[in-house]
């Protein structure tokens, strides 16, 4: 709200300036709306976000190369997670409150597949280290 407000008065500023003080009120005011119509459609337009299908994230994966060395079963079901995780979701990231609509599924793929990948391409699974200190005392006995 702060930043429209501060665009207004950018506005404002800008068109006083574009005129000379015998120029109607009116006049200002209407040159006025019309730039903030503009932005308005402007901002509209950048904002829209169209959720892709399942078939159009698999053929994003295999054109970007994004999982080059998985089978395409790997690469289906990755695909198939991500499409219906976001989906369920209504298209939004972040949680709680600060939830908002996505802006590049495109992005948040290639963020999914480096995280789904970075983490099932570990050998050992995580354990803490009172898990492994017990696993050690119990092959010892």
């Amino acid at each position: 709200m702060k930043a429209l407000k501060q665009e207004i008065k950018n506005l404002i500023i800008h068109s006083v300036a574009m005129y000379d003080f015998n120029s109607s009120a009116d006049s200002i005011t209407n040159e006025i709306m019309k730039a903030i119509e503009l932005r308005t459609v402007k901002n509209e337009l950048e904002i829209k976000f169209i959720a892709p299908n399942e078939t159009e994230v698999i053929n994003y994966i295999l054109a970007s190369q994004l999982m080059e060395t998985h089978t395409i079963d790997q690469i289906k079901n990755t695909a198939s997670n991500f499409f219906n995780y976001y989906d369920t979701k209504k298209w939004k990231i972040g949680s709680g409150k600060k939830m908002k609509n996505m802006v590049n599924w495109k992005k948040a793929l290639t963020d999914w597949t480096k995280r789904n990948w970075d983490n099932s391409n570990q050998d050992e699974p995580k354990i803490n280290e009172s898990v492994k200190a017990y696993l050690q005392l119990q092959k010892i006995k």
